[in-house]
């Protein structure tokens, strides 16, 4: 497949079991992410539970170090905003998602926080009339994305995705 790959060009037909394999790979990507310690678990053993395993430590790092910003903000919401963020990317953010009961500027300020520490990171709606695009971007309008692919399967929301309850 390395031949394969390195004489490619985009007028190449990819024969059937190349196609197979990078499938594979893809799928691959989406359990073991891009997370440096969890690609080296997985390279050593093969085994996706050792990279789930460090998936979970390292979420479980970000969470313990939520007691760090106490005095700027609420812990127990940021842990919460944390886990569900997952579960909304795709979708243009509102605020009720996160918690219907909570003031949206504090949401806004949680969200802010994981932000600056790239945990996540906001897609921002453009018109793109013109150029930069960033010139037309809304700031209230935005997707988020997540620190990597595959931490998002651990962050609890996928039970909650699927209507098990927060």
């Amino acid at each position: 497949m390395t031949t394969f790959l390195n004489d490619y060009s985009l007028y190449d037909t990819i024969p059937e079991s190349i196609h197979l394999s990078l499938l594979n790979f893809l799928k691959l990507y989406w359990i073991v992410g891009g997370m440096p310690a969890a690609v080296a678990w997985y390279f050593h053993s093969e085994k996706p539970a050792e990279a789930n395993r460090e998936h979970t430590l390292i979420l479980q790092t970000y969470e313990d170090d939520f007691s760090k910003y106490r005095k700027r903000i609420y812990p127990q919401r940021l842990r919460m905003v944390f886990r569900w963020i997952p579960a909304l990317i795709g979708n243009k953010l509102k605020y009720v998602q996160l918690d219907p009961d909570e003031r949206s500027r504090e949401l806004a300020d949680s969200l802010h926080l994981l932000e600056m520490a790239r945990v996540i990171y906001r897609v921002r709606h453009s018109a793109g009339n013109s150029v930069p695009l960033g010139a037309e971007a809304k700031e209230r309008d935005f997707k988020p994305l997540f620190l990597d692919r595959a931490g998002f399967n651990f962050t609890g929301t996928q039970s909650a995705r699927f209507g098990n309850g927060r």
